[in-house]
């Protein structure tokens, strides 16, 4: 669909053909395009395939309340709450639009997804104001500008498995510039990503190949904060940047629990060969999280106006 970007004095260029840097979409598809009821099994009840925000101490919390007050902050945070419209960059199994259907039922959503069996699913049950598009953001264009953007782990993916520094902070440039030109002046963006910890910066692709996390998240890559910044702060204002890795510590514990508990149910439905594919994956992340090679970043950016000069 031909359509024109949005431009003001901070975009002084029409926007350009945005290259993919990251993950492709048969690459997305063959992570994501599984039976669904594997995933309603072991993320529960908000099917969120990303962390949740959990109270301390994290035994006395449960996955279902940690999930939901993720998306309560996201939406909140983002300024979903009282927006008209919201773009949701990666929707996975639905999560944030089954949130969004109980507190904004009559916002303007649209929701971007590579994965074809999470796009059909979600459109089992939502609402036709909740529109889902198969569509990577980098080919993405809106004549109407949105008031805010959610993105829960999907940044992952952006920048390629063997990108360095320089080429991780291009990656994800695109993708702010991306943001800027989708959001109003104002609009606030709210993003969940797994990012690098304590490790030395250079050392990156060595921790991908010797830790195994890249059967976690694909052909893709983290981000250092610092990466972050530096690729939206021509866009955008940090309204809020925090590092919770404990977040995902129990978050990973929880999923795990639950496919221990249905093992043989889910071999059953979906062959032993998967369920051990998806405990290994979630035992290697979370072993590289509690060694501090990886991290949990939520940053909040907001739309910058025109140059004051």
């Amino acid at each position: 669909m031909a359509s024109t970007r949005l431009t003001d004095t901070i975009l002084e260029t029409p926007a350009a053909a945005i290259p993919n840097m990251g993950a492709s979409k048969a690459e997305i598809q063959a992570h994501y395009d599984r039976e669904p009821r594997l995933y309603e099994r072991f993320l529960g009840p908000n099917l969120a395939y990303s962390a949740g925000i959990w109270n301390e101490p994290g035994n006395r919390d449960t996955l279902e309340a940690a999930q939901l007050r993720k998306l309560d902050w996201h939406i909140d945070m983002s300024g979903a709450d009282s927006a008209q419209r919201v773009l949701d960059v990666g929707f996975g199994w639905g999560s944030l639009i089954k949130r969004l259907m109980v507190r904004r039922p009559d916002i303007d959503y649209v929701g971007l997804t590579l994965a074809d069996n999470q796009a059909e699913y979600v459109r089992s049950y939502a609402p036709r104001n909740f529109v889902t598009e198969i569509s990577a953001w980098q080919d993405y264009q809106s004549i109407r500008p949105f008031d805010a953007i959610v993105s829960l782990e999907a940044m992952e993916h952006f920048a390629g498995k063997a990108a360095d520094r320089q080429q991780r902070i291009e990656a994800y440039s695109l993708f702010f510039e991306f943001c800027a030109r989708t959001l109003r002046v104002g609009g606030r963006a709210s993003i969940q990503v797994n990012g690098w910890g304590n490790i030395e910066l250079g050392s990156e692709a060595r921790h991908i190949s010797q830790s195994g996390i890249d059967g976690f998240w694909l052909e893709g890559n983290l981000p250092h904060a610092s990466e972050m910044l530096l690729a939206s702060e021509r866009w955008f204002d940090l309204v809020h940047l925090e590092g919770k890795p404990r977040d995902y510590i129990y978050t990973l514990r929880a999923w795990l629990r639950n496919l221990r508990s249905q093992e043989a149910d889910l071999v059953a439905l979906v062959g032993r060969e998967m369920v051990s594919d998806y405990m290994h994956n979630l035992k290697t992340c979370l072993d590289a999280y509690l060694a501090g090679a990886v991290t949990l970043y939520r940053l909040v950016l907001e739309r910058k106006g025109s140059v004051v000069g």
